[in-house]
């Protein structure tokens, strides 16, 4: 099964549901997605205010606009 990242829709939903009360099982079986990637979610993205869908897709932005492959230098090739 190929990985692929939550999506903000997601996320709002997300914290839909959490706000109605359902559990991080539930949640996940209504997205379709695993236990432990909601869990994982949560547990990463979460700030001093608890987790919240915006600084989750805040923080995924970050993530992607600085890992290794974004800020890696060209190489340089004399001739």
């Amino acid at each position: 099964m190929p990985y692929t990242h939550l999506t903000e829709e997601e996320r709002y939903h997300i914290d839909e549901l959490l706000r109605e009360g359902n559990t991080q099982s539930e949640i996940a079986k209504e997205l379709g997605r695993s236990a432990p990637t909601l869990s994982r979610e949560l547990s990463r993205n979460k700030g001093n205010r608890g987790w919240r869908p915006q600084q989750a897709i805040e923080r995924q932005l970050q993530v992607v606009c600085f890992s290794n492959d974004a800020i890696r230098p060209a190489k340089i090739v004399e001739v």
